[in-house]
């Protein structure tokens, strides 16, 4: 006795409708599913182990090449024919069906994917109209070249076909499960869900936290204790801002390495900028851990208090302010661009070497602020500015401001230190740790752009020594 069994009818959902009778059929009829049962043979096994013989007598008579086969097989079954129900619904579009559900089950046996075989693409030319169509599409060849249609799910079948994606892929919605990205691929895809940190984050000693190719949201402090951070290739949003407490901050030996990402700041209390609030802050750091790489700072700008490590290969737009502190810095191939009426580097034993410096502030509102000012507190302090280009500054315009306590004589613009220098100053004072800028270029013309000055409150009538560098370029703007 043959062992009888449900007939399976598509009605949206995955597992469709269990059909166990022929009133079950006829209130769950889907015209494109029975077609699909007749061409298989499915209808007709069902038909005779239900005992339905005389329905199963009459559908091996039909013939199926008739115009009028599909009006037939519903008058066989008991249910009304309906022109509309049957656009697009022929045996030849079954039979194309059943050939493509046939060839799926070689890749897979999963229920799911198999009842979605209208949405399998096999070959690249079924997939533009697939992914306009569904929602998921499954992918079921060696490799395809994805379109760009928004808010489309990309599933491998049958092993992880390759796939070239479209230029923001990302930003379509575009999601892709078991399938071969290229590297930069995988980054974008990685970069569609951010990390958010929304309470305190503390690294402590030995600890090693990093965040690689994301989207981090700052919304809260982080405080590096002695451990590291490390950001590499990641877009950063600092949203944290509370007077006094920085976004970052990191002491007692730590490290934090910004590498290769885009830093950006929101509005903070309500500010058309933010150079005077503290973003990243540091104190007695590993220095060799510190290291600013190949980055983009934007946003609304801030500060970037205490540095100590090296910055290099950086952007800067308007409203960064960077302040070393007295353990050595050195900033090296970077651009300042867009800087207004504030000091853009407090430089305290620094190195700043071939960077450019552009103003976007009008010659009067800007009046004696300097770009770079070097305070030089004690006989070891010191800075040396070389290969720098300073653009779009009137001669008015204080680029470099140096200021020195009286009795140390530390300043010296010149692309050269010489031993004989000390004889030309004829004190009898040495030059300990010397101020120098060298080889710069200044969109002024004069050196009414540098000056060096003592501080009133040390006392003493000792002042510094300018020697004029030859190699210092002075331009009109």
């Amino acid at each position: 006795m043959a062992v009888k069994f449900s007939l399976k009818i598509e009605d949206g959902t995955p597992d469709g409708v269990q059909i166990k009778t022929l009133r079950d059929l006829r209130d769950n009829f889907n015209l494109k599913s029975v077609l699909d049962h007749y061409v298989s043979g499915v209808l007709l096994k069902w038909l005779e182990v239900c005992d339905y013989d005389d329905h199963a007598d009459k559908i091996r008579e039909l013939d199926s090449s008739s115009p009028d086969f599909n009006r037939n097989l519903c008058d066989v079954l008991g249910v009304e024919y309906s022109e509309e129900s049957a656009v697009d619904v022929s045996v030849s579009a079954s039979v194309e069906r059943n050939e493509r559900l046939e060839k799926l089950r070689t890749f897979t046996a999963d229920d799911k994917i198999l009842a979605a075989v209208d949405s399998v693409a096999f070959t690249q030319e079924e997939l533009p109209t697939l992914a306009v169509l569904g929602a998921t599409v499954y992918l079921c060849g060696d490799a395809f070249v994805v379109p760009a249609v928004e808010g489309v799910t990309y599933v491998g079948v049958g092993g992880s076909p390759k796939v070239e994606l479209p230029q923001g892929f990302a930003s379509l919605g575009i999601v892709l499960e078991n399938v071969q990205m290229n590297a930069d691929d995988i980054v974008a895809q990685a970069k569609t869900t951010p990390e958010i940190i929304e309470k305190l984050l503390t690294i402590g000693d030995k600890e090693t936290v990093t965040f690689k190719n994301k989207i981090v949201k700052i919304c809260a402090p982080i405080e590096i204790e002695g451990g590291e951070l490390i950001f590499d290739n990641c877009e950063i949003m600092v949203t944290y801002y509370d007077e006094g407490s920085p976004a970052i901050t990191c002491d007692d030996g730590g490290g934090l390495r910004i590498l290769n990402s885009e830093f950006n700041t929101g509005q903070f209390a309500d500010n058309e900028n933010n150079f005077s609030f503290s973003v990243i802050e540091f104190e007695y750091v590993d220095t060799d851990k510190v290291i600013f790489y190949n980055c983009n700072f934007g946003g609304y700008g801030g500060e970037i208090c205490e540095f100590e490590g090296t910055i290099k290969n950086c952007t800067f737009g308007s409203n960064w302010q960077i302040s070393c502190s007295p353990y050595y810095g050195k900033i090296e191939n970077c651009i300042f661009k867009g800087i207004g009426d504030y000091i853009c580097i407090n430089a305290r034993d620094a190195e700043i070497f071939d960077c450019t410096f552009e103003s976007d502030c009008d010659c009067e509102r800007r009046g004696y602020i300097p770009v770079i000012q070097v305070i030089v507190k004690t006989i070891s302090h010191w800075a040396h500015i070389k290969n720098c280009s300073f653009k779009g500054f009137k001669e008015t315009n204080l680029i470099i401001d140096v200021e020195v306590p009286g009795g140390i004589i530390s300043t010296v613009f010149s692309n050269k230190l010489k031993t004989k220098d000390k004889e030309e100053i004829g004190s009898g004072r040495e030059l300990y740790y010397p101020t120098k800028v060298e080889n710069c270029e200044f969109s002024s013309g004069s050196w009414s752009s540098l000056r060096r000055r003592l501080d009133p409150d040390l006392g003493s009538n000792y002042s510094a020594t300018v020697l004029i560098d030859k190699n210092c370029k002075f331009k009109e703007r």
